[in-house]
Order: structure tokens, then sequence, then C-alpha cells
């Protein structure tokens, strides 16, 4: 096999793999599991042990490299956290309020060029004591738009005060750094330490999220507010990719988050206590690393960059009829029972599993892509 073959995926001939409803009786899941299996026997992972894949792999290692933020910005962030602590610990009335920043900051997987996610978490006890309903929200972040407005170091300030979780955007102006700021945003900061976290367990994943949201933002499909993949949800595929290689790179996640450590998730509200369970997915994830998991798959990143498109392809049409990747259990999952085909999205993305009720039920994730 020539390396231009297995370089271009024909979506055309994928398409010819799926599976009809009248020729298979079982579900949505079962019939991706197919279509990857057949995908496998079309692009075997084989062809990229070749010689010939050598030039590939050092350019995106290249991309990879060029990607990556440097010790100057680091420093530009944590100065714009800094400034920012100050700034609103200044008002008696807002003392005690920690400036915390989560995202692709927190998981280090950001860019030079990305934005700064940032949660203002307020004190446990007082005026401003958790937990914080939407109204609060709304008024703590308005005293903090009339601090920002007045000082020189911050430019185009805007509240949005009617989205799903009210925001406080601005600009730093001496970095061109923007950053959207909101309220008590523990769940946030829970799924940026365990990405970055679980993507510290093996080198091939940073690498390729990092590629997968270069290539994202390059075909305009990573902005969730044009309603297309934001960059948790790429980070997951990312994931779950690895998750589903033969043999795995990464563990389930369950087997990471414990289902004591989900039960208690639920309305945690102390500091101290997420720190505490945090620690504990530290742990099991420290674990997995000592054991050297994955290390038995010997795949390299343009092997795993071309097979990231293949078996997503290979499943385009099962989207629309319920299919939903699951990074909890690792696999691919029916949402057909939940009602799922009822909802404005084209593509279904988790990072827990429906089994667990509603204790996770604010770490799902619904995204639309118009095509992968």
């Amino acid at each position: 096999m020539e390396f231009s073959d297995v370089l271009v995926v024909d979506n055309d001939r994928l398409a010819n793999l799926a599976l009809n409803d009248e020729d298979v009786p079982y579900g949505v899941d079962v019939q991706a599991h197919e279509l990857e299996l057949q995908q496998q026997r079309e692009f075997p992972s084989s062809a990229w042990n070749d010689i010939a894949a050598f030039p590939l792999e050092c350019l995106l290692n290249d991309i990879v490299l060029a990607l990556q933020p440097t010790n100057d910005d680091y420093a530009k962030r944590l100065e714009i956290v800094q400034l920012l602590s100050n700034m609103i610990n200044s008002l008696e009335g807002l003392r005690g309020v920690a400036v915390v920043p989560f995202g692709s900051f927190e998981s280090k997987l950001y860019t030079r060029w990305g934005d700064l996610d940032l949660s203002l978490e307020l004190p446990e006890c007082g005026k401003w004591s958790p937990p914080a309903g939407k109204k609060k929200k709304v008024k703590v972040l308005r005293l903090v738009q009339h601090i920002l407005i007045k000082q020189g170091e911050i430019c185009n300030v805007q509240l949005i005060p009617h989205a799903r979780v009210p925001l406080l955007t601005f600009k730093n102006t001496f970095s061109g750094i923007s950053c959207d700021l909101s309220i008590d945003n523990g769940v946030a900061l829970l799924k940026s330490r365990l990405l970055r976290w679980i993507s510290d367990m093996d080198p091939r994943c940073r690498s390729l999220i990092f590629l997968v949201k270069c290539w994202a933002k390059a075909h305009c499909i990573n902005n969730a507010k044009l309603g297309t993949l934001n960059s948790f949800a790429l980070c997951l595929l990312v994931v779950f990719h690895l998750q589903t290689r033969s043999p795995p790179i990464l563990p389930p996640l369950n087997a990471v988050i414990h289902e004591d450590i989900v039960a208690n998730l639920t309305g945690l509200q102390s500091r101290h206590s997420r720190e505490q369970l945090l620690e504990k997915c530290r742990g099991n994830i420290q674990s997995f690393i000592r054991n050297a998991f994955g290390t038995d798959n010997k795949s390299s990143v343009a092997g795993l960059f071309a097979s990231f498109f293949w078996q997503f392809s290979s499943v385009s049409d099962l989207w629309q009829r319920g299919l939903a990747v699951c990074t909890f259990t690792g696999t691919w999952s029916d949402t057909t029972t939940e009602n799922w085909r009822n909802k404005k999205y084209v593509m279904n993305v988790s990072i827990a599993g429906f089994n667990l009720g509603e204790h996770l039920r604010n770490l799902f994730i619904y995204v639309s892509c118009r095509s992968m």
C-alpha cells in the first residue's frame, strides 16, 4: 500500500460501509463497532509502520512544537490572574474571593493564541457564600465589571448576563489575551484538572489534542457559540480514540473516577472537599502511569492522527440516530432510550456514563458538528 493511499480518507467509500436499520437489528453502538472493524480492514494500522510515513510524522511533530506556548506566554497569563485578584480584593465587599484559572490553561493544553478562562471562587462564608444562583452571579459580575472598566490594563469589557453560564469578557491591553470570567465554576475546574492528568499519561495524547484542535480551528468547527465543537469536546474525542485503540493507550475514565467519587461530587460546595476528591483521581491516574499503561501500543502520532479521522468518519451516519461517545466507559453508547433524538444537536460526546443518574449530569457535553 502506498503512503498516499492511506493518507486520504475516502468518505464516499466509508459511507458505503454504513449499516442499514433493515440489515442490522441491534443498537447504533454495536453498529459503530462493526463499522470500525470494517474500516480497520480497509485501512490497516500496519500501513503506518512503513518508513514512508516518517515524513508526515516529522511534519506533525513540527506543528505540535510550533503550537507550544513559551515561558513568556505562561507568565503573561499568571500576571493577568494576579492583576485581577488584586483588583477584586481591593474592594471590601469582594475580599476573600479567589481568582482561579481553568480550561486549556489549567489543563496545560493551551496555545499562545488561546483565551484565558477564569472563575471567581466565592468565600465559603459571608455575603457571597455559595451556592450562588444566577442572579447572585450576575450581581457579582456587575461589581467586577465596574472595577475593570476603570482600569487602563483592561479593555473590551462586556457582561453577558443571559448566557447559560453568566460571563464577563475582557481583554488585557498589554498582552492582547482575551479572558472569560465566570463565578464558582468548580465543575469546569474539575474537568480541566482531570484532562491535564489524563493527557500526562501518554505524550501522544497531548500531541494529538494539539493537532486535532489546530485542524478544527482551520476548518472553523471549534466554536461552540457558532454551534460547532468546543475545545473540551475535541479533547474528549481524542481521549475516546486512544481508549479504543488495540491495545488501548488510555483507560476508561470509570477506572479513574470511581463511583464513590462520583457520588460525592453531587452538590459539592467546599473547595477543600473538591481538592480531596481530585487528589483521589490523581492517585488513580498515577497508578496507571507507574504500571506503564498504554506503552504496549507502539502507534505513531501520524498513525493515530489518521486513525482518528477514519474512526469518526466511519460512523458519521449514526450520530443522528443516537450514537454517542462515552469516555467514562471508553465505549460507543446508544442514547436512543434517552430521548436524545429530540435534541437539536448532531453529535453527542460525554465524560460520564448514562447509568450514573444525575450525579454527573452537569459534566455532560452535547456538541454539534456539521461534518467530521
